[in-house]
């Protein structure tokens, strides 16, 4: 299966970051946290990965070299606890999703080959110079490939709580037409949050070709000096077999939602917006906000102590979290009488995350 301009996202967890200036205000303000004021923190992190092409198989390439190979289990890693914003890296409101480039109802999940651009060459130019652009690419390499290898894991159900029984293997090319970087990476841990973020027995690996040439020019309709071996390379890595693999998931109680026992009403509804959840487009409604005059009377000084409590940042008894509200939280549709199925069930079921769908 050929996808033109796939999306691929992955969530995961950062951990052993320093604390930014608001967490340690936090831990100043309660007495039995002033002692742990500079420990480290984590930091949910989301990565996207656009490449321009995308070919996928309904079995996952075979691994590269084994877990106890010295590769995997050693290595100079540089462990600077640094906080992200330094590497360039901004804040963002954005629904944490994970999606593999390709929709849970469709059978090819595994990623077989996923083709770049090299326009971010360009942008490096302009405003660091051509000596940076070499780094560019190791750095787009880097985050692309983590981020399509960690997104199909997630999907199969490893985490930061699971991690994976198996080894991931990601194949990536970074070309312009003309200039071609093959790059093969191997996700050996998903495991990246505080007990493990340094002291981990396992090393994700990326082998990084050097930038080839696949042909000279083009004079008159004809390619001139081919270069056979990279070519042969190319079909390789399309051609490359998969290896069959007999429990994929193993955390995952349901295996997929298409054998959910529920109608084909409802698993198609869910189906819809589970597309629309992770597609990040903006709400119709805007999300709630603390207006600067509330922050100032309200929150820093309590100036209005009679006014009855009604925002959602006050304690009250109907006090919730509009970023934290579960699918399960949400009012039910009504169902008009001319559409019930039954004469008795006057709401739709609500989408649990335990059960699926689930009446009131």
């Amino acid at each position: 299966m050929v996808d033109v301009r796939p999306r691929i996202e992955a969530y995961w967890i950062l951990g052993s970051l320093p604390p930014d200036n608001m967490l340690k205000k936090a831990r100043r303000g309660v007495s039995h946290m002033k002692e742990k004021e500079n420990d480290p923190m984590e930091r949910p992190m989301q990565g996207r990965s656009c490449p321009f092409l995308g070919v996928r198989v309904e079995e996952g390439l075979p691994r590269v070299v084994d877990w106890e190979d010295p590769l995997a289990t050693t290595g100079d890693l540089p462990t600077e606890a640094i906080d992200p914003r330094a590497y360039g890296f901004k804040f963002k409101l954005y629904r944490a999703t994970t999606v593999t480039g390709s929709w849970p109802s469709e059978g090819k999940q595994h990623g077989h080959l996923f083709l770049h651009t090299r326009e971010l060459e360009n942008h490096f130019r302009r405003i660091h110079g051509q000596l940076n652009v070499p780094d560019a690419i190791k750095h787009k390499a880097l985050l692309a490939t983590f981020t399509q290898a960690m997104a199909h894991a997630t999907y199969l159900g490893f985490g930061p709580v699971t991690e994976i029984t198996y080894p991931l293997v990601q194949q990536s090319t970074f070309t312009d037409g003309q200039r071609w970087i093959l790059g093969l990476y191997q996700l050996n841990t998903c495991a990246l949050h505080s007990e493990r973020a340094v002291q981990n027995p396992r090393n994700n690996i990326l082998w990084l070709s050097e930038d080839q040439h696949l042909f000279e020019c083009v004079e008159a309709g004809r390619v001139k000096g081919l270069n056979m071996s990279l070519l042969t390379a190319l079909v390789a890595m399309y051609l490359k077999k998969g290896v069959p693999n007999p429990d994929p998931t193993p955390y995952l109680s349901f295996k997929y939602v298409s054998n959910h026992p529920a109608s084909e009403e409802y698993r198609e509804r869910f189906h819809q917006y589970y597309l629309r959840l992770t597609s990040n487009r903006p709400l119709a409604r805007e999300r709630p906000e603390m207006y600067l005059w509330e922050k100032i009377y309200k929150v820093d000084f309590n100036t209005r102590p009679l006014e009855t409590p009604r925002r959602f940042f006050e304690n009250y008894y109907k006090k919730e979290d509009p970023g934290k509200r579960p699918l399960n939280q949400h009012p039910p549709r009504y169902i008009p009488k001319s559409k019930r199925k039954e004469k008795r069930v006057k709401f739709e079921p609500v989408i649990d995350s335990e059960q699926l769908y689930k009446y009131d």
